[in-house]
């Protein structure tokens, strides 16, 4: 491109774009810069200013800012190419900056054309007047201050946006045009820089706030400079008016055009020639940057400032360009080398034009000394060769990460899976056995309404448990729908059957209406569709104290879509609280969850819910008249063929009752989940067998007279879905018959449930167990013909015997005795599966020790082991062995590509210590191999009277008594002997040192 002359204008041109990438703004600069009309480019894609790879690039980069907000550019400048109208492409720099105008995300690109700067930066040199000149003439105000904070300049753009005359300012701190807190930090900061030389605006620049004449502030953009003047330093500040910016676009990018204009203007080497080579005249800057005086070049030809080989072909090129008219460096601009006085060489840029004086061609040059930026273009190539080797080490830090964030997602899935089957599981002991204390007819009506209170509140934390899993699973993009045909009326009916208790209770009044055009039978998710219908009644009931609720049906504004709208007549909301309403774990206000409880989570899980429906959902709502919601749902006629789940379901009472009775085979291997299935099986009439693992349902199978199976998905030695194939493959290898199986799992994730029903069930619930559920279920899986006429006898109880107190009393520091025995009801059964857990799992801290040293550890024997461990320890209610067992459980399920333990060896000592203070408390001897010191260097008496003295200050608590004693015990006894008090003595746990110290004086013989 040809060099202009060019006034002092900025060179910086300003587009905006919105977030689609659509230009918003184009002003003059840009321009002349790309050769395009602004009617030409409103509206059009930016792209259309790039050539590849950018034009392809520049969309999906922006969404992915949008998305990830990691930004390239945005915030920061670099070095890129643009497109000019005629197809030419040309060097740009490009600095992008976001900006909020409302709710509106625009973005603003400041761009220089870096074509003439790389030929000429010119702007770096002018005279003094000239620069002068730029400050008296120039459209934004420049302010000089000195060391001291105090004015020196003050131009006339200054004058005009701050209101003060010149006279008025000078000699003043510049702090008056500064409102707080500017004013009262400014000289603090100026000192620290002077002081410290660690700017925080000087050689840069920012946004910062303004005050006038008449106290009124307003936002600028502040750029400041350092020069020294006769030794003393002098700041030059270059201010930017950018309140019209805060309103619009168009007038930000002239102020920072204006802006980068001055910085930009410099004093540049200016020289001219005559036709034949010899020099007219010779600027200052050319003196310094040469080395000769003016005197001293001024007649001489141009080429003494030249080397070999641009000396020797100086005067020739002239003349054929005055000959021929073929320009090589006149009209352009080119690098070049010049030589100073010293002989001493530099590498320049050269830009020359043509001018006619008195009829002569004359010849000016302008020159850019561009030694430091070769310089600075080496390291750029050096810091180009780093950068490829970063960017190439951050794609793979990069793929590690997307191999991270894929390995979280697998275990998110897994942790709610387990999560979900490790919260029901216990959940289904209380919600079953509270149904089975509710059956005895000689309960008390206070006791019967205190279990009543126990099984709504178990039913209500089950709610809970699930709104938290349904968010999870929908935050995780994991939740899928059904897509079933079904009886809508149905559905409705059933949701008014489970409303109407709460309407009962409040004395509210219902009304549910179905337009005539509403099809009776659709296709859809009809659980999800009572879940929202449930969670919004649910919301309306809670909310209303007098009048009613009503429910309406009707058909959407789209074909295939329903219209829902609850009515309440409650305390309605404002427009803040109905602003997030479906905000997560939002209520209206603190005391509201005070007032009603709740999660908070109802409306946003329906939220979600609809619009997986491809539905949209909304409220209304009027202060202290109620409450309206509306959501609309895609749900299609179904096909007059298909017949609907539910088309002919009846409402069943509380109690169901089996029309027929089974031989069951039992799946289970927690001993507590089996005997609540046995008992509420039992209870109907049917007859149980129960198995611990898949392996041994397999062979019960095959061994044949079941009518069914209920079979727990997680069990050791065979989980229950490999048991299930195996149970298939045996059937269709022998052509048998294939028996019903019933899943039973604590997971809600669809995925779990479509994986089950791959492995060859005929149906799957879930746990916390709803036994009349599952009651049904069994009816519709067995066919026709199979088990017998219904003859329930009632289940005989097993009498209570007297518990022994003095047993009881001893498991005091080491059980929940209240909460294991209204589980366990007969304690002598409860002291007896302790015995038996006692020499089951003596051993079980030494078995954890060995797969977790094993090289590899084995990470699937202690996820089995601390499995069973937790689910035993937990019915039996033994407190500190459970929390130590569940911290270790979640500590072997973190993931871990370091090849460390997956759990902390000084938990498992603290297992140790909690095991044998368990064990000491239930009265069993350990048969563990326990070295006794040798007789050499061990005295029995001094041993007993430290072991006594040592009892006696663990009743003090305070370990700077005990430890000396500990010590003084290491002259007598092994170090192995002593460490397992020693960590419970470190830890604080003086119950468990207690415990330890009993169990080291029996090992040691020394009890009296």
């Amino acid at each position: 491109m040809k060099a202009t002359s060019r006034s002092i204008v900025s060179a910086v041109g300003i587009i905006t774009i919105d977030e689609m990438g659509l230009i918003r703004s184009f002003d003059a600069v840009s321009e002349r810069i790309f050769g395009y009309r602004q009617d030409e480019v409103a509206g059009c894609n930016v792209s259309m200013l790039m050539p590849q790879p950018y034009h392809d690039e520049h969309d999906g980069y922006l969404a992915r800012y949008r998305g990830e907000g990691a930004p390239r550019i945005i915030g920061r400048g670099r070095e890129v190419v643009g497109r000019h109208k005629n197809g030419d492409d040309f060097p740009v720099w490009l600095a992008v900056n976001e900006v909020r105008l409302g709710n509106e995300r625009v973005f603003v690109g400041s761009i220089v054309e870096l074509t003439e700067q790389k030929s000429i930066e010119s702007d770096l040199a002018q005279s003094q007047e000239t620069t002068r000149a730029i400050l008296d003439t120039a459209i934004n105000p420049i302010i000089t201050i000195d060391a001291r904070g105090l004015i020196c300049s003050f131009n006339p753009a200054a004058e005009k946006l701050f209101g003060y005359r010149s006279d008025e300012v000078l000699g003043q701190n510049i702090k008056i045009m500064m409102p707080q807190p500017y004013h009262a930090e400014h000289d603090g900061y100026l000192s620290r820089y002077l002081s410290e030389g660690n700017p925080h605006v000087i050689g840069k620049g920012r946004e910062v706030v303004g005050r006038k004449k008449d106290g009124t502030t307003f936002p600028m953009h502040l750029s400041v400079g350092r020069m020294d003047i006769a030794g003393e330093p002098r700041f030059v500040g270059i201010i930017v008016d950018i309140s019209e910016r805060k309103a619009g676009e168009l007038e930000l990018a002239r102020s920072l055009e204006t802006t980068r204009a001055i910085l930009a203007t410099a004093i540049n080497p200016i020289i001219t020639i005559d036709a034949v080579g010899q020099v007219s005249s010779f600027n200052p800057a050319a003196e310094t940057l040469f080395g000769y005086a003016r005197e001293e070049v001024l007649g001489q030809n141009v080429k003494l400032i030249m080397p070999e080989p641009y000396r020797a072909e100086h005067d020739g090129y002239l003349a054929r360009y005055l000959r021929e008219g073929h320009p090589h460096v006149i009209g352009k601009g080119r690098e070049v080398v010049g030589r100073r006085k010293d002989g001493a060489t530099f590498p320049m840029h050269l830009s020359v034009g043509r001018m006619e004086v008195g009829g002569e061609p004359m010849f000016v040059g302008i020159i850019v000394d561009i030694s430091e930026r070769k310089a600075a273009e080496a390291e750029l190539l050096q810091h180009r060769d780093r950068l490829a080797d970063m960017v190439a080490s951050a794609t793979s830090e990069l793929q590690h990460a997307k191999e991270d964030a894929e390995a979280g997602a697998r275990a998110k899935s897994a942790f709610l899976a387990n999560m979900s089957h490790e919260i029901r599981t216990p959940m289904n002991a209380i919600i079953g056995f509270a149904e089975v204390v509710l059956q005895d007819q000689a309960l008390s009506e206070a006791t019967r309404s205190h279990v009543r209170t126990i099984l709504r509140s178990s039913r209500s934390l089950l709610g809970i448990i699930n709104d938290v899993l349904d968010i999870s699973k929908l935050e995780s993009g994991k939740f899928m729908l059904e897509t079933i045909p079904f009886h809508l009326p149905n559905v409705l009916r059933d949701v008014m059957h489970t409303i109407d208790h709460q309407l009962a209770e409040k004395g509210l009044s219902f009304d549910c209406r179905i337009a005539d055009e509403v099809p009776v039978r659709v296709v859809g998710d009809p659980t999800r569709l009572r879940q929202i219908l449930l969670n919004l009644l649910g919301n309306a009931i809670k909310f209303t104290e007098q009048g009613g609720v009503v429910l309406s049906v009707q058909q959407g504004g789209q074909a295939d879509l329903l219209q829902f709208s609850i009515c309440d007549t409650g305390i309605g909301m404002s427009e803040q609280q109905l602003a997030k309403v479906f905000d997560a774990f939002s209520q209206a206000d603190a005391s509201t969850t005070r007032t009603f409880g709740g999660t908070g989570l109802g409306t946003t899980i329906s939220k979600q819910l609809v619009e997986q429906m491809n539905g949209h959902i909304w409220a209304e709502s009027v202060w202290k008249q109620g409450s309206t919601f509306h959501f609309s749902a895609e749900l299609p006629p179904a096909d007059p063929q298909q017949r609907c789940f539910n088309e002919d379901e009846m409402q069943a009472g509380e109690d169901y009752v089996s029309p027929r009775l089974f031989n069951v085979l039992l799946a289970e291997d927690l001993e507590t989940n089996a005997s609540l299935a046995i008992l509420r099986l039992t209870q109907q009439g049917h007859r149980v067998d129960w198995v611990k693992n898949g392996r041994e349902a397999v062979q019960a199978v095959q061994r044949g007279g079941y009518d069914l199976v209920l079979m727990d998905v997680m069990m050791p030695e065979m989980d229950g879905l490999e048991a299930t194939r195996r149970i298939r493959a045996h059937e269709t290898n022998g052509g048998r018959p294939a028996i019903p199986i019933v899943a039973l799992t604590a997971s809600v994730l669809r995925e779990d449930n479509l994986r089950c029903m791959a492995a060859g069930v005929s149906a799957v619930e879930g746990k916390p167990i709803d036994f009349n559920t599952l009651f049904r279920t069994m009816e519709e899986v067995v066919a026709a013909g199979r088990g017998m006429n219904a003859g329930h006898q009632a289940l005989q109880q097993a009498p209570q015997e007297a518990s022994t107190t003095v047993q009881l009393d001893a498991l005091q520091g080491v059980a929940n005795i209240g909460k294991a025995l209204s589980m366990w009801k007969n304690p002598h059964v409860y002291l007896q599966t302790l015995q038996l857990f006692a020499e089951q799992e003596s051993d079980c801290v030494a078995r954890l020790r060995d797969m977790l040293l094993q090289q590899p550890a084995d990470l699937a024997g202690v996820h089995a082991l601390l499995h069973a461990l937790k689910g035993v320890s937990g019915n039996l209610h033994l407190s500190r062995v459970f929390e130590i067992v569940v911290r270790l459980d979640a500590q072997s399920k973190l993931p871990s590509k370091t090849g460390a333990l997956p759990v902390e060896l000084d938990l498992v000592d603290e297992l140790e210590v909690a095991m044998l203070q368990a064990l000491s408390a239930i009265g069993y001897s350990t048969e563990r191999e326990f070295s006794q010191p040798s007789q050499t260097g061990f005295d029995a008496a001094k041993v007993r009277q430290l072991l006594q003295q040592l009892e006696q200050e663990l009743e003090q608590l305070n370990p700077d008594l005990v430890e000396p004693l500990l010590q003084d015990l290491t002259g007598y006894l092994p170090p192995e002997h002593l460490a397992p008090l020693w960590k419970t003595v470190q830890v604080f746990d003086f119950d468990a040192a207690r415990a330890q110290l009993l169990v080291l004086t029996e090992q040691l013989g020394l009890r009296s």
